[in-house]
């Protein structure tokens, strides 16, 4: 692509991946998650029933070698728990890249959503981010500005303390999940937002930022060093090896 434009076609690499079951149902709806290393390494397992379809999926950040063990606990836990009843299940999947890049640009071509590896490296949501990084980078082909200054503006204190807040949570194990959890529950048991407490946790804090250094070289991603931008070259997913050379 000489002429350059906005590439978002999905993360290069993975550090996280889901596995799970689309279904058919006649449960009712609801929506239901579970923190354990048991069912899903550094990640999170969860439920979703809306209008007779559902999704169960198990992420891990971890172990991905034995994404079937922990679909299975994780699709017996739920049966255990709620009674899960699936019909026509059909296996579904995907895939998570975080990155914090140099540059998030390659010539002409803007680098946008999970294609840039904009993604929260905490729960691995990316919609917002996607959207908002290609307002910015069409923004940018329509003004001159610089692409990496705007996203970095808008974006890069949310994915540096993401990041923090990934590593804080990879060290907690089942028992910090509890924790996690009961003070989630504590909030809501005393009328508070719950959601306001996980959004001033997840907020941007001056100590998260000092510690971004040292998290990023112990959290690197795995996203290969061959998709990264590399000047002078014009691929949208790079297979040329430049780095490599």
């Amino acid at each position: 692509m000489p002429r350059g434009g906005i590439v978002a076609g999905g993360p290069h690499g993975a550090d996280a991946i889901g596995v799970g079951y689309l279904f058919d149902t006649d449960m009712v709806d609801g929506a239901y998650v579970a923190l354990s290393n048991k069912l899903a390494p550094q990640g999170y397992a969860y439920l979703l029933i809306q209008g007779g379809h559902g999704t169960l999926m198990s992420w891990l950040y971890a172990d991905f070698h034995n994404e079937q063990h922990y679909l299975e606990r994780s699709l017996e836990f739920f049966q255990n728990r709620v009674g899960v009843n699936m019909k026509d299940p059909r296996r579904t999947g995907g895939a998570a890249n975080f990155v914090f890049p140099r540059s998030a640009h390659k010539g002409k071509l803007l680098y946008a959503g999970e294609a840039a590896g904009f993604q929260d490296a905490l729960w691995g949501f990316g919609m917002r981010y996607a959207m908002l990084s290609g307002h910015l980078a069409a923004h940018s082909l329509l003004t001159g500005e610089d692409y990496d200054r705007l996203w970095r503006k808008r974006l890069g204190g949310l994915l540096r303390t993401a990041l923090v807040n990934r590593y804080i949570y990879r060290r907690l194990g089942d028992r910090g999940y509890e924790l996690l959890l009961a003070r989630i529950d504590q909030a809501l048991r005393f009328k508070q937002d719950g959601r306001g407490w996980i959004h001033s946790y997840t907020a941007p804090r001056l100590w998260k930022r000092l510690c971004f250094p040292l998290v990023k070289r112990a959290l690197p991603s795995h996203r290969p060093s061959h998709n990264v931008a590399v000047e002078g070259c014009d691929c949208t997913w790079c297979r040329c090896l430049h780095t490599l050379k």
